[in-house]
């Protein structure tokens, strides 16, 4: 399993989430690793890791890896920054240690079992489909579905086409985003489970940043966060789809930067 490790101090994990790698993150590491310790794994089948073709892909043994990778390192008094399917995996594996975290940032993300109404849930389904399979190997939609994901399609340069689908040339490179598109549905009591351990973050600081133009992960989801913590540190961003670090990504920064020097207060932020 690739990561990236820069910059010394209070450690940061980045997760990525569903067809991305540690590269969505170079902006906030480059600028963090300043101050911080910034680590970023590429999980298996994404970006410069292994892509294994006979590895399940399951979230919950991303979230083992995640677990090794973290001991390895003896990381202590995370701040853990997940995005999109970073969010379950990373969750999962705090959920059982919470004391190696401090802080938590929630970017477009979830941890619930989907409605098949939902946009992730429709997402879901398709992949589960009898074209699933054809979308996600033959033609590539973890790729695709990256590009789709931008509200300002400007922003999706050459350069950072070349860097998502690089990583995904070959058919046998891309099993991981599909078993990984499965099981968004397949792990449907997995996800349950874990949302109802959400109470375990009730003293935790948690950071909200989120695209409001994101087609999967949209304001719905945004709200279910809200309803359940509703006095936690929130920033929207009217513009941008589900990809911040690409689209804002200064600012997006700037926020986890901020984020990182309040002091909790009795659990909360103050």
């Amino acid at each position: 399993m690739h990561y990236v490790d820069q910059g010394q101090g209070e450690p940061i994990v980045f997760l990525h989430g569903l067809c991305t790698w540690s590269y969505m993150f170079r902006t906030p590491i480059r600028e963090l690793s300043k101050e911080y310790r910034c680590v970023a794994p590429d999980m298996l089948g994404s970006g410069l890791s292994d892509k294994p073709a006979n590895w399940d892909y399951k979230p919950m043994s991303h979230a083992r890896n995640l677990g090794m990778l973290v001991e390895h390192l003896d990381l202590r008094d995370i701040t853990l920054v997940v995005h999109g399917y970073g969010g379950p995996i990373g969750l999962d594996y705090m959920f059982d240690h919470m004391d190696r975290f401090k802080k938590l940032v929630l970017i477009n993300t979830w941890m619930w079992d989907p409605k098949p109404e939902t946009p992730l849930g429709k997402f879901a389904k398709s992949a589960n489909g009898p074209l699933g399979k054809l979308m996600f190997i033959q033609n590539n939609q973890a790729v695709k579905q990256i590009r789709a994901s931008f509200a300002d399609k400007s922003k999706y340069t050459e350069s950072t086409h070349c860097a998502y689908s690089g990583t995904y040339e070959s058919k046998d490179s891309r099993i991981g985003t599909y078993q990984m598109s499965k099981y968004i549905s397949e792990c449907g009591p997995w996800f349950e489970e874990l949302w109802n351990c959400r109470e375990k973050l009730a003293d935790m600081p948690i950071q909200l940043l989120w695209g409001l133009k994101d087609p999967i992960f949209d304001e719905n989801c945004l709200n279910k966060w809200w309803h359940e913590f509703p006095t936690v540190e929130t920033t929207t961003f009217p513009d941008s789809g589900g990809y911040l670090f690409e689209e804002h990504p200064v600012e997006a920064t700037e926020k986890i930067r901020d984020f990182m020097k309040v002091k909790p207060a009795n659990g909360y932020l103050a």
